[in-house]
């Protein structure tokens, strides 16, 4: 028994002194032998992240041809995976098998755009025959692997005919899923899911009063977020939209919190399923221009880029060039802060001086937080991407190909496991404190799982989930009640 307890003690502090230890602090360029991600021009870029955190970036208008380039970066080196594409990629994304999906302006032999998805080793595949008659500008993809799209295509022959719909992929066909949605949402200008399935989408004039707002479609029905008192009616463009392990849903872009565009400030709207509120409370994040990407890690926390600065100036204004520089806002649930701006090392501080921001931000499992737009370096190329490497989370050591998330963490009262795929076999998941006593065990049947904690003290804890059928962990990780 004390050999076992002994065990489990220092388990628990390789796992605890693992996940405070910090290296690369800060931010740098991606790059390996003074070869980074650059081009000759690229008005944005699009990128994703697999399980793997392969690194996958398009940039769009960004090659002599016309044509975007796709590169994946792994965690060494750039590789250019543009293969057979051809045209104009708008959104990419990875499905929870690691495919990599991209779409845009990329067309077929009979002059159809159409989704192309990477084969993972040289070669993009048309996803089916079908095609679409104009460009689809917004993709994403749920937990069941369902892909949804939208842009400007219709259910006409001819795209100044017919209507914009959304587009459902079930691995087989495509499905309309907006034959019973207010027509004004079909101009879509930001969409995402939620861990349960549930599509969100925003539209910028969605109702009588010309406000943005935000629709959900939960497999059967369409419902807009808001409540008879309550509303986000946006007065200027909703450009991202992102969820939280709770379903929370958290929105930013051009409008502001006052009733004009032209003055206030952007900021990020929070529903929590009743009502809307401002992120931040009294201590917002005042935003001097758009906000044009959201993010959460699996620590809970919130990130925000785009157009915005560090000063009281934006970067474009008047028409004049100011010397202020965009950077990326993080919540902690608590405050905002300028992400890398708490390091003692000025050269790990990140200067986006840009004529167009920060367009995407994305992490990867390991807690590095990634930012790709244009004009992002102090020696002034015209593009990079950039990483924060900042690994004082806490982290999960995973024996598995099925990967797991145990969130929120810290936690009070809940916790939820949740696995990337169904378990074959039964799973046991084992809660010890520091002196190596298990004070939590229970068995994992599927792939989502809720525990309450409630029962446990405040302070450290490991968790072990093994695998009853051959008697072995396969993953081992560091749980905070609080």
């Amino acid at each position: 028994m004390i050999l076992k307890q002994l065990t489990f003690f220092i388990l628990f502090l390789f796992i605890f002194f693992q996940s405070q230890a910090q290296t690369n602090y800060g931010w740098s360029e991606l790059k390996s032998n003074n070869t980074s991600c650059q081009t000759t021009w690229a008005a944005w870029t699009r990128t994703c992240v697999d399980k793997n955190n392969n690194l996958y970036c398009a940039m769009v208008n960004s090659n002599n041809s016309n044509n975007s380039i796709v590169k994946k970066w792994n965690g060494n080196q750039w590789q250019d995976i543009t293969a057979n594409l051809t045209g104009n990629v708008i959104a990419i994304c990875v499905d929870k098998h690691d495919s990599v999906y991209v779409t845009g302006g990329i067309f077929n032999s009979n002059g159809k755009n159409y989704i192309a998805k990477w084969d993972g080793i040289n070669h993009w595949r048309k996803l089916d025959t079908t095609g679409f008659n104009s460009a689809i500008t917004q993709m994403c993809v749920d937990t069941f692997n369902n892909i949804y799209i939208t842009g400007w295509f219709t259910d006409s022959i001819l795209n100044y005919q017919g209507t914009k719909y959304i587009a459902k992929w079930n691995g087989s066909a495509w499905s309309n899923i907006s034959t019973a949605l207010n027509p004004f949402m079909n101009i879509v200008s930001a969409i995402t899911t939620d861990l349960t399935g549930n599509l969100y989408i925003a539209a910028p004039y969605a109702n009588n009063s010309n406000k943005g707002m935000i629709s959900k479609w939960n497999g059967s029905i369409w419902s807009e977020l808001d409540s008879p008192t309550d509303s986000l009616n946006a007065n200027g463009l909703i450009e991202t939209i992102i969820c939280d392990s709770i379903n929370n849903v958290y929105a930013a872009g051009a409008f502001t919190d006052s009733l004009s565009i032209s003055s206030g400030h952007q900021y990020v709207a929070k529903w929590n399923g009743l009502h809307w509120s401002k992120v931040g409370g009294t201590n917002l994040l005042d935003a001097n221009s758009e906000i044009k990407s959201l993010d959460i890690d699996r620590n809970g926390n919130l990130y925000c880029a785009g157009r915005f600065t560090d000063t009281s100036i934006a970067y474009y204004a008047n028409n004049v060039i100011s010397q202020s520089s965009n950077y990326v806002a993080k919540w902690d649930g608590t405050q905002w802060s300028n992400l890398g701006k708490q390091s003692a090392n000025p050269l790990h501080d990140f200067d986006a001086v840009s004529n167009i921001g920060i367009e995407n931000i994305l992490h990867d499992s390991k807690g590095n937080i990634y930012v790709g737009g244009c004009n992002l370096n102090p020696s002034n190329n015209n593009y990079v991407l950039m990483q924060f490497s900042l690994s004082t989370g806490i982290t999960e050591t995973t024996i598995s190909k099925n990967t797991i998330h145990v969130f929120p963490n810290p936690a009070s009262k809940q916790i939820t496991l949740l696995l990337s795929n169904p378990p074959i076999h039964k799973l046991e998941f084992m809660v010890y404190d520091l002196l190596g006593k298990q004070v939590l065990n229970t068995t994992i049947h599927q792939s989502s799982t809720s525990i309450s904690i409630e029962k446990l003290n405040k302070g450290f804890y490991t968790y072990c989930i093994k695998d009853e059928s051959e008697n072995k962990a396969i993953s081992l990780g560091k749980l905070v009640v609080q």
